[in-house]
């Protein structure tokens, strides 16, 4: 389920208003599910092509209705293509001037990120939006190819993957690690999800363990695991470069006397990772 606060933010930062009622936003939060269904709903919307013609002044003929009464058309879908495409500079600099205000700010996108944004990352405002930006334009036109055209621009980036920091024991049907594991993609523009999944292999009544994964040393995420076995950690629209090779690194800790400072042979068996909803087993 998602926040009334995330309801509010999404129509303040996508149609630069508050939402219509209070029972609007109540409806919100119980039937969408997830941040990225909440914003894809929002720019499918007449208001937000509307809004965005009106920025790139041009109108575009559109009867409004609230976002979440527009119905998934294919036909819709093409239009907001079509515009994208026409204006795709233009919307780039727009959605940069909206992160750049933020990211000045450091604060207002906590609900928007999954994860943190390093401090790094922060420090280039500039770049650092212009870079979220491009992922997001990025994010919609692989969806558009997908539904649109019948065609994954992903399909085949089981072959652009290189892992390391990793041993494979036959026995366990499995991975084990000593070391950090470091994840590189090589020509991926853009993905929907990073997943790390397996199982632990010490006692879950043990004291927890802490994993991190971290993108490119601009966006981090930890886990505190405590007494469940099974392994399914990672980060929902990561942020990518498009220039260079993407790198995830993963850090694993045990809790000692509640200090994750002491890093830990074999804690986990790692069976997979999953990359834009694909499985990967062999790396």
């Amino acid at each position: 389920m998602i926040t009334s606060e995330q309801v509010n933010l999404a129509y303040q930062l996508l149609l630069g208003r508050d939402p219509e009622s209070s029972d609007i936003v109540n409806n919100l939060c119980q039937t969408v599910h997830s941040i990225p269904a909440l914003r894809e709903s929002f720019m499918r919307s007449p208001e937000f092509r509307s809004r965005m013609g009106e920025i790139l002044d041009k109108h575009q003929d559109v009867q409004l209705r609230h976002p979440f009464h527009l119905p998934h058309i294919l036909e819709n879908e093409k239009n907001s293509r079509l515009l994208y495409e026409k204006w795709r500079p233009k919307i780039k600099d727009e959605l940069s001037k909206i992160w750049r205000n933020l990211l000045s700010n450091n604060c207002g996108y906590e609900e928007i990120i999954d994860g943190n944004i390093t401090s790094e990352f922060i420090r280039a405002p500039f770049s650092a939006s212009r870079q979220i930006a491009e992922n997001i334009i990025l994010r919609e036109e692989y969806r558009w190819s997908r539904e649109i055209d019948g065609e994954d621009l992903n399909a085949g980036i089981a072959d652009k993957i290189s892992v390391s920091g990793v041993r494979y024991r036959p026995d366990l049907q499995g991975y084990l690690t000593n070391c950090d594991i470091e994840v590189k993609l090589y020509g991926v523009l853009n993905i929907r999800n990073f997943y790390l999944c397996g199982r632990r292999l010490n006692s879950p009544m043990t004291e927890g363990l802490e994993v991190s994964i971290s993108v490119n040393n601009t966006q981090e995420k930890s886990f505190l695991l405590t007494s469940d076995r099974t392994i399914n950690l990672g980060i929902i629209e990561p942020i990518l470069y498009q220039d260079l090779e993407n790198t995830f690194i993963i850090k694993i800790y045990e809790n000692t006397n509640n200090d994750f400072s002491l890093e830990i042979n074999s804690p986990i068996l790692l069976t997979h990772f999953v990359l834009d909803d694909k499985e990967i087993k062999i790396f």
